[in-house]
C-alpha cells in the first residue's frame, strides 16, 4: 500500500509538466531535472556511488525540504562511501526546512551554510567533527539530531535558542557538552546515551526548566554531574 500511495505521489507531480522534470517541484531520481526544486528525497540504497558537486544545487533557490538516506541502511561506512562530495561543497540552504542527511561524510557543514529557516537538522551517522557557531543562523531549529556521530568532538548551542529536542546519543568523541547549553530555555528532551567519553556535565545544565526527558546511561557522568 505504501509503494502505491508513493507512485500515486510521484505521478501526481509529474503530471504538473509532463516530460520536462525541471519545472517539477519534487524530485525522488537523481536523474531527473534540478530547477525550480522544492524537495529531493534520494534513496542512496537504489544508486551507484553518487558524486554530487556544487553546481547541482546552484540553481535551487527553492529548495526547501532535502533528505539523503538509505532504506534498510545498518551501519556508517557503507553509506558513506555512496556520496562524494568535494570539500568546498556548498549548497543553497537559505529556505530550507528540514534537512536530513544520514551519513553526511563532511566533517562541517557547507561554509555558505546559514540555516535561518531551519527546523529540523538530521545527520545522524555523519563525519560531522564540530558544530561551532560560525555563519550559522539557526534560531528557528526545534529539533537537531546529530547522534552516532562519531567523530563529534564540540558542539555550541549558543546560535540555536528554541531548540526542543536534542539528540546526541553513540557520539563517543564527545567529552565535553558546552555550557551554552543552558540557554536552551525551550529543550524539553536530551539524549547523551552512549556517549562513553563524556565524563562530567556543566552546571549550567540545571537551568533547562523545560527539560522532560534526560537519557543519559553512563554512571560515572551521572556521579560527576550530582557533584
Amino acid at each position: 500500500m505504501h509503494d502505491l500511495i508513493q507512485e500515486m505521489g510521484w505521478n501526481i507531480i509529474r503530471s504538473e509538466s509532463p516530460g520536462d522534470p525541471t519545472k517539477w517541484s519534487r524530485l525522488w531520481d537523481p536523474s531527473d531535472g534540478m530547477k525550480n526544486v522544492e524537495a529531493i528525497f534520494l534513496d542512496l540504497s537504489r544508486s551507484t556511488p553518487l558524486q554530487i558537486s556544487t553546481k547541482i544545487f546552484a540553481k535551487m533557490k527553492q529548495l526547501r525540504l532535502l533528505k539523503i538516506y538509505s532504506s534498510g541502511y545498518c551501519g556508517t561506512t557503507e553509506k558513506q562511501l555512496k556520496v562524494i562530495l568535494p570539500e568546498d561543497f556548498q549548497f543553497p540552504a537559505h529556505e530550507l526546512r528540514y534537512l536530513h542527511w544520514e551519513g553526511y561524510p563532511l566533517k562541517s557543514l557547507p561554509s555558505n551554510f546559514l540555516g535561518v529557516n531551519l527546523i529540523e537538522l538530521n545527520m545522524k551517522d555523519s563525519n560531522i567533527k564540530q558544530l561551532r557557531q560560525r555563519n550559522e543562523r539557526l534560531e528557528q531549529l526545534k529539533i537537531l539530531n546529530l547522534s552516532g556521530s562519531r567523530q563529534l568532538t564540540e558542539i555550541s548551542f549558543s546560535n540555536m535558542p528554541n531548540l526542543e529536542k536534542l539528540e546526541l546519543a553513540d557520539c563517543t568523541s564527545l567529552n565535553v557538552v558546552d555550557p551554552s547549553i543552558g540557554d536552551l530555555k525551550n529543550l524539553t528532551s536530551l539524549n547523551l546515551r552512549g556517549c562513553k567519553n563524556l565524563t562530567s556535565l556543566p552546571s549550567s545544565i540545571q537551568y533547562l526548566d523545560s527539560l522532560e526527558t534526560f537519557d543519559l546511561d553512563y554512571a560515572q557522568t551521572w556521579r560527576n554531574f550530582r557533584r
